[in-house]
């Protein structure tokens, strides 16, 4: 997969860390960059055969977070069982969450080990921005 840098607004980091959603949150970060030109994709065994290499979990693992992130209103499901990727700001309204900035990200970010530290360095980050 290649990956172009992208940004994530730092209010959506802060709800993530605030709530414990880290791991799905890098499954939902992988899904959005994985399927740029399109808000959907309709198969969820070919979702995961397109992020496996980058999100290195279990199918089983990969379906639970799909539910989750439906569950959390980050994905959404149509009437034929396609899933739809949300935007960044259908997540600020929908949370109440203020405009902040955003935080630029590369592929390696997105790595299961350096994730936990992208979200805490950029929130810390933001942090001393703002001083």
């Amino acid at each position: 997969m290649n990956y172009h840098l992208g940004h994530i607004p730092v209010s959506v980091i802060n709800l993530v860390i605030r709530r414990k959603w880290s791991t799905f949150f890098r499954t939902f970060v992988v899904l959005k960059y994985e399927y740029t030109n399109v808000a959907f994709f309709k198969n969820k065994e070919q979702a995961y055969n397109d992020t496996k290499d980058v999100l290195n979990i279990s199918d089983k693992t990969f379906i639970r977070h799909l539910k989750k992130l439906v569950n959390l209103g980050f994905l959404g499901v149509d009437k034929n069982q396609s899933y739809y990727i949300r935007s960044y700001n259908h997540l600020k309204t929908a949370y109440e969450l203020k405009k902040t900035r955003k935080v630029e990200f590369t592929r390696k970010d997105l790595d299961k080990v350096n994730f936990t530290a992208y979200l805490y360095g950029s929130t810390v980050g933001y942090i001393a921005f703002k001083k």
